[in-house]
């Protein structure tokens, strides 16, 4: 899955488990009625340190020689952590119920077999002053787990043919 993938996904899955709107981090639309979410990419890594396998794929596209083209993509599993911010009074609740959603196999069906939810970091209470009066605001990190979809296509050698003669 891409990037933005992913982020749609996990968007998706928060606004289904807790009821509540969820919307991407600087999104510049008007704020949502609370309790709501934003959702940001903090950051993903690279678990793999050498892929074991790739994954190929025929494509309906043909190459020069008029065959399919071959789509190589090495499996490589991708950690993505993102900052997940609730604003509102339930802010605390809504994140209990994500912790235990998390726990819940059931609970992470929306998001299979591509990703999986792997850990909801310390969550934290940040209020913040709006228009001269405390909004509650907490936070935490959520960490999902999935694999890589970016590939190539690349040249293959389809049959190879060659006359191999032993002297002496």
């Amino acid at each position: 899955m891409t990037n933005v993938q992913v982020h749609e996904a996990v968007i998706g899955w928060l606004s289904g488990l807790t009821g509540a709107t969820f919307i991407k981090d600087r999104q510049g639309i008007a704020r949502p009625a609370m309790p709501y979410g934003i959702v940001e990419v903090a950051s993903w890594k690279d678990l793999t340190e050498r892929p074991s396998d790739d994954q190929w794929d025929e494509l309906e596209t043909l190459n020069s020689a008029g065959l399919k083209d071959l789509k190589a993509t090495p499996l490589i599993a991708i950690e993505w952590t993102f900052a997940v911010l609730i604003y509102g009074s339930e802010a605390q609740n809504l994140f209990r119920l994500i912790q235990a959603g998390i726990r819940l196999s059931q609970k992470q069906e929306p998001l299979l077999p591509y990703l999986v939810v792997h850990d909801l970091g310390p969550v934290g209470s940040v209020p913040e002053l709006v228009d001269e009066v405390w909004e509650p605001r907490s936070h935490a990190a959520l960490t999902v787990r999935g694999w890589n979809t970016d590939g190539f296509v690349i040249d293959s050698i389809q049959e190879y043919d060659f006359d191999y003669t032993r002297e002496g």
